[in-house]
């Protein structure tokens, strides 16, 4: 049969073969170039167990993809599944567009060493490596990220955090060349919490506006901070919050707050493990505050049975001694306290705050 065919259709039919043949090569063909160069890609070794190809709609599927930490043994990207559609069009205007990112069962792990985060060097790595600037050609649009987790380790202090059932999705187109990112996210937190968020923030001019929503949030997870600048065993509570903000993080003083917040059980313990300061329940509803204009009017505030035990000797007292006064762990760590990080932010501004009209509506104590 193949002998009665005409050197046209020979070659058509070899064409043809060739084309099915580099239809299941490619995907192949490029797992295997990703896996084999992951290192000079992410600058840490990479796996995919599955990588397809729809030439149609220009979408990209890929299975089981995760990046390795430096170690090569600790995993800090994966995902289980993602998708994402190519445009192929916006290439002849030298544009990668990215479209329709759906990622499910992300785990992220974040490890915090010395000053060193362990995601930034990846990060470090992709955009050193940019040819041209032509990373700052790239656009990605509706970007989806369900069912996910994040962990933070900070190996100086010994603080562990994990954020559960992460859903994060984008609300406008995100390049690189603008750099203004918007996104609704909601997640709960291992330690107990539930907090959701819809925010935009631009990386230029470090401008934000967020909805923020918190229920329960267990404070414990701080405790190790705490723990790196006193000597108390325990300390904890909860933390509910229903917030709107808008400022810039470089200009602090030009922000300005509404909603309210409530903190419930919160305590603190001594070196010995007993209770020295507790609130039953702390809360303060915000009409308006704002920081540029001097104006702070609050709805209400509440405190419910405040406790303290302070005891007093011939040499000092309880409170004094929960301090780390001659510790270095505080001056050594300070770089990943959060305690002290926002410590040294707010008194970097906090001579600029003005209080000329002040008021408030009710108070219960």
């Amino acid at each position: 049969m193949w002998k009665k065919l005409s050197k046209k259709k020979k070659a058509a039919v070899i064409f043809i073969g060739f084309l099915i043949v580099l239809w299941f090569l490619i995907p192949f063909i490029t797992k295997n170039y990703i896996i084999n160069n992951s290192r000079e890609i992410f600058g840490r070794k990479a796996t995919i167990s599955s990588l397809s190809f729809n030439y149609f709609t220009g979408s990209i599927n890929a299975k089981d993809f995760l990046i390795y930490d430096e170690n090569e043994k600790d995993t800090l990207f994966f995902t289980s599944k993602s998708h994402t559609n190519l445009n192929f069009f916006s290439y002849l205007n030298d544009d990668y567009i990215f479209e329709n990112i759906d990622v499910e069962g992300l785990k992220l792990n974040l490890v915090f060493s010395d000053s060193v985060l362990n995601f930034s060097g990846l990060i470090d790595h992709i955009f050193n490596s940019d040819e041209e600037g032509e990373s700052s050609k790239m656009i990605f649009e509706n970007i989806s990220i369900k069912n996910s987790s994040v962990t933070y380790k900070d190996k100086n202090i010994n603080s562990y955090g994990c954020a559960k059932k992460v859903n994060i999705q984008t609300l406008k187109p995100f390049s690189a060349s603008e750099l203004i990112l918007n996104v609704k996210t909601d997640f709960e937190l291992e330690s107990g919490g539930e907090i959701n968020s819809q925010f935009t923030y631009d990386f230029k001019n470090t401008q934000y506006d967020i909805a923020f929503h918190s229920n329960e949030f267990d404070l414990s997870v701080f405790h190790p901070y705490l723990a790196d600048l006193t000597y108390s065993k325990s300390s904890g509570g909860k933390y509910s919050s229903n917030l709107n903000a808008n400022g810039f993080i470089d200009a602090p003083i030009k922000s300005s707050v509404k909603g309210h917040f409530n903190l419930t059980d919160v305590f603190l313990n001594d070196s010995t493990n007993n209770e020295i300061a507790s609130i039953k329940d702390f809360s303060v509803g915000i009409d308006s505050m704002n920081l540029s204009r001097e104006y702070f009017d609050l709805k209400s505030i509440k405190l419910d049975k405040p406790f303290a035990k302070f005891t007093i000797d011939n040499h000092s007292d309880n409170f004094s001694r929960l301090i780390k006064y001659d510790s270095t762990a505080a001056s050594e760590n300070s770089y990943s306290n959060l305690f002290v990080i926002a410590g040294k932010y707010i008194a970097a501004f906090i001579n600029q705050v003005k209080v000329s009209n002040f008021s408030v509506d009710s108070m219960n104590m």
